[in-house]
């Protein structure tokens, strides 16, 4: 019982080994679309190689043996992204013009875990036919001799069979095929070289429309359309055509961006005959990107941007910065409007993912009203648009006049006036300041705001520093720093004669103010030592008088 026991536990080993190693690498196939193939020696001859049923995450390495003949791959290296198949392109050639026969040629798939590689080959017949185009006195044979050098003979036109026991183990053609696709609309150009491709919205799709023309012998053809890239798809309208000479005939290709990387694909229009490519168009198309953008003004904060009437410039600057936070190039244009009608010059820029362009819209204050504005900023592409609003308060010029009263009170000169907001919009931080008196007098107002159609008193109290009087004092009704109103004020007198005696004297120069001073002080001191003068020598004409007089009596 003990050793069936060990045997069934063997086994579950074993098989889970085998399993893992199976596991390891997905069982894939490898597939051609034809395992012979037909060009000319001036051509090239596409085999369409497919990796089927491998996994998720694989990377497929292709390689193929082309013997004689040269080739390569469009894509050597394919990653599965999906479970499913993927295919690329190999691309067959002739080494020179003169080159006839016929090779094998061996395709090769290999994936690798590890150290642990499975490989997947296939064979393809590969018939290089001689070229109308080409003009060679001998010719190169390639390394499957199938043609005898004794049953071929070539001219300046074509080398055709002339021997019957030539043994020729695949179809030989010499016609040539002459056919061109060509699209109904062709891409534009500018001046400066940049061209206009086909553009493709993220997981949308596009029908385009093309004519094939023959402007050689008749023949059946097959259409087919190649893409590079698994999330690219394009899907034709018709796979085969039947074309006599001089024969026009239109089909159109359905293009599936199918949530494909932005930016430039191609596709290749292709026609074959007999699995040799004759004729291809390569068609490119641009798909965009998500789009989006932001749009940001920095010079207007919380309370809009304050403008005057009165600007010497007459404009309201808008200052902003736009970035694009898409994934693709986009073309934006900026303007301004009001009550719908467009006040700005657009202002246009192109960016790249990430990039940020600062501008300025510059709003002229004639399109304005007095007061409040909301001006509409628009920013939009052909991808996107966005819009936000930018408040734009304008002040008069200072015009309106008011009536106020003026007192002298306790050497203060009090002025006050009534002010009523007749504007669309409340009046911040409303003061007042006298203009028109010295420099170094002092006035101080009360501050307060007005709402639309409010009245409040505004008091301003003026301090004289000096004895100067103010001849023509003006009284200035601010709000948020514009003048709103102004009136003319009666004079203001101050008196103080030291105090105006220094102040003239300080607007004169230092130097001479001070030799005014020693004057003065010199005057001062002669005035006194004369009167001192005066009274001694009165003094001395009494002693003298007395003395006589006293002389007199003794006698």
């Amino acid at each position: 019982m003990k050793g069936l026991v060990d045997r069934v536990i063997l086994g579950v080993i074993s098989f889970a080994i085998l399993l893992a190693l199976v596991g390891s690498i997905s069982a894939f196939s490898l597939g051609v679309d034809s395992d012979a193939v037909s060009f000319t020696s001036t051509t090239t001859a596409v085999i369409h190689a497919t990796v089927a049923d491998a996994k998720y995450g694989d990377t497929v390495r292709l390689s193929a043996d082309l013997n004689s003949l040269s080739g390569y791959f469009d894509e050597s290296t394919l990653f599965i992204s999906s479970n499913g198949a993927k295919s690329t392109n190999l691309r067959v050639q002739a080494k020179n013009q003169c080159v006839i026969g016929s090779d094998y040629v061996t395709v090769y798939a290999q994936i690798c875990d590890g150290t642990d590689c499975q490989v997947a080959s296939r064979q393809v017949n590969v018939e290089v036919r001689p070229s109308a185009s080409s003009s060679c006195s001998t010719y190169t044979k390639l390394n499957k001799q199938t043609l005898p050098e004794t049953g071929f003979s070539c001219g300046e036109t074509g080398c055709n069979a002339v021997a019957s026991s030539i043994s020729y183990t695949s179809y030989f053609d010499p016609t040539v095929y002459v056919l061109s696709i060509r699209k109904a609309s062709e891409r534009t150009c500018s001046s400066t070289g940049a061209c206009y491709y086909q553009q493709l919205n993220p997981s949308g799709q596009v029908q385009l429309d093309y004519k094939i023309i023959n402007s050689g012998p008749q023949g059946d053809f097959r259409l087919r359309a190649v893409t590079n890239e698994d999330s690219l798809k394009a899907v034709l309208s018709q796979t085969k055509l039947s074309l006599q000479k001089f024969d026009e005939k239109q089909f159109y290709a359905t293009l599936y961006a199918d949530n494909a990387a932005a930016g430039m694909h191609k596709v290749t229009i292709q026609v074959l005959k007999d699995n040799a490519v004759v004729e291809e168009y390569e068609e490119f198309i641009e798909v965009r990107g998500a789009y989006k953008a932001q749009l940001a003004i920095s010079n207007i904060g919380a309370s809009g941007l304050t403008a005057s009437a009165c600007s010497q410039n007459g404009f309201a600057a808008l200052n902003g910065e736009l970035t694009n936070t898409g994934i693709a190039i986009d073309s934006y244009s900026v303007t301004a409007s009001v009550s719908g009608s467009i006040v700005s010059p657009s202002v246009t820029f192109r960016l790249k993912p990430g990039q940020a362009q600062a501008f300025n819209i510059l709003v002229p204050i004639s399109k304005l009203s007095i007061g409040e504005n909301s001006v509409l900023l628009s920013a939009k592409s052909i991808n996107v648009e966005g819009k936000g609003v930018a408040k734009v308060i304008v002040s008069p010029c200072a015009t309106k006049t008011i009536d106020s009263k003026q007192e002298v009170k306790n050497e203060k000169t009090l002025v006050s006036a009534v002010v009523k907001n007749d504007f669309n919009t409340t009046l911040k931080n409303v003061e007042g300041r006298i203009t028109g008196i010295p420099a170094n007098w002092t006035v101080a107002s009360n501050s307060f705001d007005l709402g639309v159609g409010e009245s409040k008193n505004l008091s301003v109290e003026i301090t004289a520093a000096t004895s100067e009087p103010a001849d023509k004092p003006i009284l200035e009704i601010l709000a948020g720093g514009q003048v709103i109103a102004s009136t003319q004020l009666p004079a203001i007198n101050s008196g103080n004669p030291l105090t105006g005696l220094f102040t003239a004297i300080g607007g004169i120069n230092l130097v001479y103010a001070i030799l005014v001073i020693a004057a003065l002080a010199i005057l001062g001191l002669y005035s006194k030592k004369f009167r001192q003068q005066d009274e001694t020598e009165a003094y001395k004409q009494k002693i003298r008088s007395l003395t006589l007089a006293k002389s007199s009596l003794n006698e």
